[in-house]
């Protein structure tokens, strides 16, 4: 025993392994600043709970209703569904490697031995003329019995990386939601404000029109030349183009609304007229830094995949140590039927094993520099994702303040015009200027007026931006404990 422990030293030196360099994982930078600034909005508050449904600040049913069939119905959203129960599966399977593997067997094997054969011919049975049977059956009952010992934590190594990969897959379907519910809100917004021109432009060709015989009046009397007529027949016809174009642009918005919502082109879907304004406040984390983490399932899958990463590596690991393995047969043979249950017929075995990897040509080591370079990858793919993840908030945050200054400032613009055009109208009345003051006013006016709706709908697209970067309505979840190997 004295030398037998020596040696095993021996071997299991020749499978230690090198230590190995891995990136670290970087924390998530506090944003308070941005939030700060976002609270002194009217549009922002500090939230109190998250809500799933976040396109409930808009308070449409119509758009809930969008919204619900294209959860139910999305390709994308079943495709990634199926994804989780096929990671849970594997997960599962992974598992089982924890517990004894049992299983029975039953063989019946029927034998026919020829006579000059090797049997019959060499092997005579005792006792005369005596021989071996030429036919007979060799019957087998046994359960079988395998376990391998887990000493060093493989098999439990695997298990945790296999789930880390079915919570990652997981968090991909809620990523993909996410982007699937914007989807719907973008192009049901983009649907909105493209009617919003329309209905303008229509309003505007009306007004126009009318000028239009104003001017062919005028040429008829003498009192402008052709070229007043056609440049207004030129500016009419300019409008109308652009009343083409937006409803082509809401043609497009509805066969993409379509799509998202998993219906027929050629189905019928109708639309409800409203204004682009938020009617609720947007909710903004206590701690935005951290619980952007937490709460973007996008990153919440990528802090798995380096969680289960880590763990391969630990798996990577435990290839250097010895392979415990315990198999054990019990069970019933004989070469016929009567006799196969009797006390007599028992047979069994016990086979301890243990393997241990002294010489694999650097294929150990190798494997075990992969999942290495694997996990720094993770992990520098979760570091780009935080950095970028930072970079959509306060960009979104930013741009949507900025939209609404812009707003303010617009708003005054309109009332300005409107002004002008009733002083110019006034004055038109009164005769002391002609109408080429009025329809200039008219222009700019319509012209404010688009710039409007724009950023309005500039301001609904930055908060849809502003809910995508900051995960939707996605409950806080439980980050990795570590990432260990």
């Amino acid at each position: 025993m004295k030398k037998i422990f020596p040696l095993f030293t021996l071997i299991l030196n020749f499978g230690c392994f090198q230590s190995v360099e891995k990136s670290n994982v970087n924390s998530m930078s506090s944003l308070q600043e941005i939030s700060k600034k976002a609270l002194t909005s009217v549009f922002f508050e500090q939230e109190s709970q998250r809500k799933e449904q976040w396109w409930k600040v808009f308070k449409s049913f119509e758009l809930d209703v969008l919204m619900q069939k294209a959860i139910e119905n999305n390709p994308t959203l079943q495709m990634a569904e199926a994804k989780i129960v096929e990671a849970q599966a594997s997960a599962k399977i992974v598992r089982s490697k924890l517990f004894p593997n049992l299983s029975a067997s039953a063989t019946d094997n029927w034998n026919y031995l020829s006579k000059y054969g090797f049997d019959r011919s060499f092997f005579p049975l005792p006792g005369g003329d005596m021989e071996i049977p030429h036919k007979f059956n060799e019957i087998d009952l046994s359960l079988n019995f395998s376990y391998q010992i887990d000493f060093w934590g493989k098999n439990r190594k695997q298990v945790a990386e296999a789930l880390g990969m079915a919570i990652a897959q997981q968090m991909e379907k809620n990523q993909a939601e996410l982007i699937l519910c914007a989807s719907v809100a973008f192009s049901y917004f983009e649907w909105q404000a493209h009617r919003q021109e329309k209905e303008l432009y229509e309003k505007w060709l009306a007004s126009e029109q009318k000028l239009d015989s104003f001017f062919a009046s005028r040429y008829q009397s003498g009192l402008d030349d052709v070229r007043s007529s056609l440049k207004q027949y030129q500016a009419s016809g300019e409008i109308q183009q652009k009343i083409v174009d937006l409803e082509k642009q809401m043609t497009i918005d509805l066969l993409f609304l379509k799509t998202l919502i998993a219906e027929d082109p050629a189905s019928t879907l109708t639309l409800s007229p409203r204004e682009e304004v938020l009617t609720q406040k947007i909710p903004i984390p206590e701690t935005i830094g951290l619980n952007l983490v937490a709460q973007r399932p996008d990153l919440m899958a990528q802090i798995w995949r380096v969680s289960s990463a880590a763990k391969a590596i630990g798996v990577a690991k435990t290839e250097f140590y010895p392979n415990v393995n315990l198999n054990a047969l019990a069970g019933l043979s004989s070469l016929s039927f009567p006799h196969l249950f009797n006390w007599a017929s028992r047979t069994g075995s016990l086979t301890p094993a243990i393997n241990l990897p002294l010489f694999t040509g650097g294929a150990l080591r190798a494997n075990l520099g992969k999942k290495v370079a694997l996990y720094n990858e993770s992990v520098a793919s979760y570091n780009a994702l935080l950095l970028q993840a930072a970079q959509e908030v306060v960009t979104s945050i930013t741009t949507f303040l900025s939209l609404e200054k812009q707003i303010d400032i617009q708003t005054c613009q309109v009332s300005f015009q409107e002004k002008e055009l009733q002083a110019s109208s006034l004055r038109y009345e009164k005769g002391i200027d002609n109408y080429e003051p009025v329809l200039s006013s008219y222009r700019e006016f319509f012209a404010q007026e688009l710039t409007m709706i724009s950023l309005r709908h500039a301001l609904i697209l930055s908060s849809l931006q502003i809910f995508q970067s900051l995960g939707g309505g996605m409950q806080p979840q439980v980050l990795p404990t570590s990432f260990t190997p």
